[in-house]
């Protein structure tokens, strides 16, 4: 195509934010949903294990896959090259700097964060938390009353003491009911860790507390209570099933 491109990469690895961080088991398992590269992608990955098409895996075997790709295509590729700033002229993006000093001039720039700075820095207009249902007209924003599969179907206490509210709420429970079904909020969604876990115990290494661990900041809710209740527990890392080596 006569064209050349280069990849800005804020962090260290060379992967999908969603590969990374969220899926070692793709949502939806069934090969008439993927077609394409992301079709390739799978293949790539079965073909890592010795086998077809594949839909669970590790992230760092994704990560290689990736990285095969980009040495291919010969694309250069900046890392832990997090994005200072946007040149514009008017409302097209001219050039972006990198905080550890890269300057890229492009007639195409394309944004594909999860955060999107650049199209911030360029003065692209953007909302924080979800827009009420009567803005738009619709009915899958705005605060959930209830969803297929996000929720607890039983409850979980959430005080220091179970059932006194006196006691205060364990840490980071938010007070209140979460808004009215349909409204409108500023809230920014939580982020989180998603691990690869294993019982292989060639594989396996000790989780170890990191530095000022406490385990009352930990506590979590747990389906192996009694009649399948949910119970809460405050973790130790000596209690925690060990790890699979990762890079």
């Amino acid at each position: 195509m006569g064209r050349s491109a280069v990849l800005i990469e804020p962090g260290r690895h060379l992967e999908r934010d969603d590969i990374r961080q969220r899926r070692a088991h793709l949502r939806y398992g069934q090969h008439r949903r993927h077609r394409g590269i992301g079709d390739e992608f799978l293949l790539a990955i079965g073909a890592k294990y010795g086998g077809g098409r594949r839909y669970t895996f590790e992230p760092h075997v994704a990560e290689e896959v990736f990285n095969e790709w980009i040495a291919a295509s010969g694309v250069p590729v900046y890392f832990e090259s997090p994005i200072a700033a946007a040149e514009m002229d008017g409302a097209t993006i001219k050039a972006i700097e990198t905080a550890n000093g890269h300057r890229v001039e492009a007639k195409v720039f394309i944004d594909t964060t999860y955060e999107g700075d650049l199209m911030a820095l360029a003065g692209v207009s953007y909302t924080v938390g979800r827009e009420p249902n009567a803005q738009y007209g619709e009915t899958l924003n705005g605060v959930r009353g209830s969803t297929p599969s996000h929720q607890f179907t039983i409850g979980v206490d959430p005080y220091v003491v179970p059932g006194d509210p006196g006691s205060g709420l364990l840490p980071y429970i938010m007070a209140g009911d979460g808004g009215a079904p349909g409204s409108g909020d500023a809230g920014v969604q939580a982020y989180n860790f998603r691990l690869c876990l294993t019982r292989d115990p060639v594989s396996q290494i000790v989780i170890g507390a990191p530095d000022g661990y406490d385990a009352f900041t930990s506590c979590s809710a747990d389906t192996s209570g009694a009649g399948g209740q949910r119970r809460r527990y405050c973790g130790r890392f000596e209690d925690r099933r060990h790890a699979e080596r990762q890079d």
